[in-house]
């Protein structure tokens, strides 16, 4: 289950250098991408532009650039935050793999190494889900689209017969990649969280078991010791014979 869960601590990593969302725009038999990976919203390269024509024909692929530098302040900040959320999940899935390799002998430590998996697999849930919830919301906020585009849906295409172009938008490698990791880690989690349970619990009954068989030292019992009465004088119970 270790295994699991640095393998989804990995992919994480994998996320947070490969694009989370991607706008493809199609015209005159030109296909322009633009690729926008996670990263603070001044980190230049994190928005970047790949065209399929020849670079003798003009077409309207910027240079790489930021999203502070491409005019999208709101959609920055949502991917720095994902970006962090991501490297979040990546940090602590290891310590939670190394806690659960380390202390597999050691049934009372399991929930230490539960609740930090716990706490690497809600990171990535949120990053995940909360790129896909927000970032139409983002981008409308920034490119103030009126025809359906990535500022009305997560994902979607849209086709202009009459102009002859087309475009769709959509997720990209890293956010299936953090989708992939949340899984990991969830089944990572839950096999961890069955395994140390029962080996939890059988060392509780362990321990019952060596108080009812002696194991442990009977608590000590203070018995009183009666004063004697100085001599010469009778017993302060004594009684007469008849």
């Amino acid at each position: 289950m270790t295994l699991l869960v640095l393998a989804g601590a990995l992919l994480l990593i994998a996320a947070a250098v490969t694009p989370w969302y991607a706008w493809t725009v199609k015209f005159s038999g030109v296909t322009v991408t633009h690729e926008f990976y996670p990263g603070l919203p001044s980190t230049n390269g994190t928005v970047q532009c790949s065209s399929s024509a020849p670079p003798s024909i003009h077409t309207s692929c910027a240079p790489p650039t930021s999203y502070d530098g491409a005019s999208l302040s709101h959609f920055g900040i949502l991917t720095a935050a994902v970006f962090v959320l991501t490297l979040l999940g990546a940090v602590v899935g290891i310590l939670g793999a190394f806690l659960g390799w380390f202390w597999r002998e050691n049934p009372r430590r399991w929930m230490l190494s539960v609740v930090v998996v716990a706490i690497a697999l809600i990171a990535s849930l949120v990053a995940c889900g909360g790129y896909a919830a927000e970032s139409p919301s983002a981008l409308a906020s920034d490119l103030h689209g009126t025809v359906p585009g990535p500022w009305s849906t997560f994902s979607g295409s849209t086709a202009n017969s009459t102009a002859g172009t087309s475009e769709s938008w959509g997720p990209s490698v890293g956010w299936y990649l953090s989708v992939a990791a949340s899984g990991m880690l969830f089944v990572g989690l839950f096999l961890l969280f069955l395994t140390r349970r029962p080996a939890l619990a059988s060392g509780t009954v362990s321990s019952d078991r060596s108080h009812d068989t002696g194991d442990s030292q009977p608590p000590r019992v203070r018995i009183p010791v009666s004063k004697r009465k100085p001599e010469g004088g009778p017993p302060s119970d004594s009684r007469p014979p008849f």
